[in-house]
Parts: structure tokens; sequence; C-alpha cells
């Protein structure tokens, strides 16, 4: 693992000693202050675009329901979803509208999950949850442009977001009310469809049932009302909230993020390292690390520990005790593979890579 300033490509590629892979959406946890940058070429030839897919993760685990969560996760999710809320139009107006930096510039909420006590068989590709799932917050920013190279996008959204705590820090208490009042309503607003609602209703039971069952629990103790749990929260924060959350999770010192950069023929990947060099002089994080490859990935990965509940119980957030708060992210399968294939895949092109997840707050 790197220590210094320079983007180490990490790989450990030999043919005599193949790495066990662990298939499925198992989050594994950052460790704080790192930075991991994903660099690949689009596999779609023809594709001129390029693209950055920056995914900051929390070090909380998201708010699951009243009694299954501990109370810092309901304060952390909620005020990450309002920031998410309120980053989305002045983000899009800089970078999209007044600096035509890219055809597409988003910025939403998005949630992973990581499973406890996996066992799988490699063989059979079959896989055995014992029991717990865990939910994890996302701060995601996508850019999409062939106006200049990937590692220029990631840089100007850092430049971006380190002057939005100065926003965030002057607005107004009555837009800071207005968006989590929207919010609120939205969480609220009733299902239209009943295959939503429904759907709704068993992903809650297939994710939480085993841990609700390991602690003899009723049905009644699932999350059935968590929406109206995280509205309530979401209209009770104030200013202090928001920048707390701001500074765990995007700007502090041990935040931890994964930055996607999948490179089209206008700007097309080097073999030569260089874009490593530019994230060591342009990027002011401590510690950068480089993957260039699936092996790297996968090397990576089995560095890392599993995200679970358990971190809540050894921090503690929002001023209590001013003590710091690990922001640790995540890397999971599904995470990593998004951000790669979700950019030119030989069947697909690089611009349906936020179609997905552009209307989340």
């Amino acid at each position: 693992m790197s220590q210094g300033r320079s983007c180490k490509l990490k790989s450990k590629e030999t043919s005599d000693s193949p790495l066990t892979w662990t298939p499925g959406p198992y989050a594994r946890r950052l460790e704080a202050g790192e930075d991991v940058h994903l660099h690949f070429q689009s596999q779609n030839k023809e594709e001129q675009n390029g693209a950055v897919l920056m995914t900051f993760q929390s070090s909380v685990p998201s708010f699951k329901g009243d009694g299954l969560s501990h109370p810092q996760s309901l304060l952390q999710t909620a005020a990450i979803r309002t920031i998410c809320h309120m980053l989305r139009e002045p983000l899009f107006n800089q970078l999209r509208t007044q600096e035509q930096l890219g055809y597409i510039v988003s910025s939403y909420y998005d949630t992973g999950f990581s499973a406890h006590n996996v066992q799988s068989d490699l063989e059979t590709s079959e896989q055995t949850v014992t029991v717990g799932t865990t939910p994890i917050d996302s701060v995601v920013v996508n850019v999409l442009s062939k106006k200049v190279p990937p590692p220029v996008l990631t840089r100007r959204i850092d430049e971006f977001l380190g002057t939005f705590r100065e926003t965030l820090s002057a607005m107004p208490d009555e837009e800071i009310r207005s968006h989590t009042d929207a919010l609120s309503r939205k969480l609220l607003k009733p299902k239209q469809k009943l295959d939503d609602e429904a759907g709704l209703h068993f992903g809650k039971i297939s994710k939480y049932a085993p841990e609700v069952l390991e602690k003899a629990l009723g049905p009644s103790q699932l999350p059935w009302n968590s929406a109206e749990h995280l509205a309530s929260s979401i209209k009770g924060l104030n200013r202090g909230d928001l920048l707390q959350a701001w500074d765990n999770v995007v700007a502090g010192k041990k935040r931890a993020r994964i930055v996607s950069h999948v490179y089209g023929s206008t700007f097309p990947l080097s073999s030569d390292g260089k874009e490593g060099d530019f994230a060591s002089r342009h990027i002011a994080r401590s510690r950068i690390t480089c993957l260039k490859s699936m092996e790297d990935i996968k090397v990576k990965r089995q560095e890392l520990v599993q995200y679970s509940d358990k971190i809540v119980e050894k921090q503690r957030l929002f001023g209590m005790k001013k003590v710091g708060l690990a922001a640790v992210g995540v890397i999971g399968t599904s995470l990593l593979l998004c951000a790669i294939n979700s950019y030119g895949r030989k069947n697909g092109s690089t611009t349906r890579a936020t179609a997905s997840s552009n209307t989340n707050d």
C-alpha cells in the first residue's frame, strides 16, 4: 500500500499463484484517508468520451430502520442524503452550464450493501449469507466529457468540492430548510404502483429478515417505517449536522473514496503511467493507490477487511467528545465492476453510465 504522494500501481500478477476472487456484492472498506484510482480504456473503440465516476463512501453504516441501527446511522444517512440533494444543482451549473466541461455532469446519493459472514463455493459460485446485511451510504459525482482527459475532470471536481463547504456554511437557514422539507416530502410520497410498493417491502425482507430472525425478533421489527424515521430526521437537521457529515465523508483528511477514470479515443489511456504522475501532482492526498487491471482490483480487495455494523460501536459522530470519525470507504465487487463496465462494454456506450442513478437524491 502506497504511503507517499505517488500514485503507485499495485499489481501482483503471477501465472503460478492465481488469486482467490470473492464474488457477489460484498463490500470492503478502505483505510481512512486513502484514494483508490482506477484507470481503464473504454472497450468501445468508437467511444470518444472519457468519464470519471467519483464515489465517497461513509464510514458509518447506513440507516436500516428503528431498532436495527445505531442512532448515529440515522443522523449520518439523513445528512448525506440532504447534502446530495443540495449538491446536484450547483455542481451541474458550474461544471456543465458555465464551464461546459462535459456532456453529462451529475451527482447523486447511492447505497451499497455488505453482507456479513459470507461463505462462498468458488467451484459452483454458490453463496450463503448466514446473517446480516449492512447498507452503506455514498456521495457520487459523475462527469462524461471529450473536452479534457479524465484526470483533469477529477481535478475540476475536486476544485468545485473544495469550495462547496463555503457555500454550505453561508447558505441561508431558509434555503437549508427548503432542501430538508423537499427531501422529506419526497421520501414520504406514496408509491403509485403496487409493484413498486411490493418491491420496496420485499427488499427489506430479503436484506434484513435474517438479522431479525437471528436476534429472535418478530416480523414487526422489520424496518417497515424506515422512510418515516428518515424523513423526520432530515427535517430536524441543522447546519452543523450537514457540515460535520461533509467533513467526515467528502472533505476531511480521513475520508476515503474511489475514483474511476475511463478513457475514450479522444484522450486514450497511456501505457507509461503518466496518469498516475498527474494524480500525484494535482491531488492533495497523502495516499493514492492506482489500479489498472482486474488483477490489481483483486489484489487490492484481498487487502481490505469486510464492512460491518461493528464499526459504529467504535466511533462517535457529530460533536460527541469531539472524537474524529475515521472516514473509511468501501470497495465492493458491484461498485468496482459498475465503475468499469458502465463506461464502455463492447455492446454499450459510455453515455449510458448515469442512466440508472440520476434520479436518486
